[in-house]
């Protein structure tokens, strides 16, 4: 199955652009902590893979937050807590461009 980026941010993230801030490798990354509380595992792995490098990373009473569309805790991890969030995408800046200081600028 073919996923869109923004399904897992984290993940594309940390795998692709961040990746020189991110820790870890095979199926899981951690971004350094003085950057932000984000951890991430490959929507594509094996879920007791996806567990195992995570933990690696992660060690014993370390939190790590996972971000995405259908995330599912890995075997071995307890949930402590979920929420959701607004995620905005801009398709056209066409408004942007003829925008300044939150004011629409006349044509």
């Amino acid at each position: 199955m073919v996923r869109h980026v923004l399904d897992d941010p984290a993940w594309h993230a940390l795998a692709g652009p961040l990746a020189r801030f991110a820790m870890g490798a095979g199926s899981a990354r951690l971004i350094s902590p003085e950057h932000s509380i984000f951890s991430a595992i490959d929507p594509a792995a094996e879920p007791a893979v996806a567990s195992r490098d995570l933990a690696e990373l992660v060690g014993p009473g370390v939190r790590a937050v996972l971000v995405g569309v259908d995330v599912s805790v890995p075997p071995g991890f307890h949930e402590m807590g979920r929420g959701s969030a607004l995620q905005m995408v801009l398709d056209d800046d066409t408004i942007m461009m003829n925008t300044r200081r939150g004011r629409r600028k006349d044509k």
